[in-house]
C-alpha cells in the first residue's frame, strides 16, 4: 500500500513547485497559496501542532466510506468541507503559505515518522487514525489536492 514517504513528497515538490502563481484549479475555490496552506495544516495537525478536528462523521463514514477511500476503491469527493476547529478562523484553516513552509513541515513530518513519534489524531469523517493510517491518507489526500490543480496524474 503505497504511502506518503519521501519519495511522494519530494514527487509533490516538484509537481506543486511548476505550478503557476494564477492556476485555476479544476473544482473547487482555494488558490495555489491556499492550497499550500491547507495541506500545511493537515500535517501539522498530524504532528499535534493544531488543536483536536471535530468528530464529524458517523458509523458510515468511520466504518465503510473510510476503508472504501483507505484502500484506495474511491478517491476523496470533490468539495468535501473541513469541520471549523473550535477557536480557528476560516481564514486560518486555509492560510495562504509559500511552497517553501508545506516542505519543510513535510520533512518535519518525515522525521517524526521515521522516529515513530507522531500521536494518534482523530479525523473529522473517519475517526481516530494510528500514524501509519495517516501515513496512507496524507498520501490520498495531497493526491486529491494534486488532481484538483492538474498536477496528480500517474500518483
Amino acid at each position: 500500500m503505497k504511502v506518503f514517504d519521501e519519495a511522494f513528497s519530494s514527487e509533490v515538490s516538484t509537481r506543486l513547485g511548476g505550478l503557476p502563481d494564477d492556476v485555476t484549479p479544476n473544482w473547487g475555490s482555494m488558490n495555489r497559496g491556499q492550497l499550500f496552506g491547507h495541506l500545511n495544516n493537515v500535517i501539522q495537525y498530524t504532528l499535534g501542532e493544531l488543536p483536536e478536528m471535530p468528530f464529524r462523521g458517523n458509523f458510515k463514514t468511520r466504518h465503510f466510506f473510510r476503508h472504501i477511500i483507505m484502500f484506495g476503491l474511491k478517491e476523496i469527493p470533490h468539495n468535501i468541507r473541513v469541520p471549523k476547529i473550535k477557536g480557528v478562523s476560516k481564514e486560518s484553516m486555509f492560510p495562504e503559505l509559500p511552497l517553501e513552509t508545506l516542505e519543510a513541515s513535510m520533512a518535519l513530518y518525515l522525521e517524526k515518522v521515521a522516529e515513530g513519534g507522531l500521536p494518534s489524531r482523530t479525523h473529522p469523517y473517519f475517526g481516530v487514525l494510528s500514524a501509519p493510517q495517516w501515513q496512507r491518507f496524507h498520501r490520498i489526500h495531497f493526491t486529491h489536492h494534486l488532481k484538483q490543480f492538474g498536477v496528480g496524474d500517474g500518483l
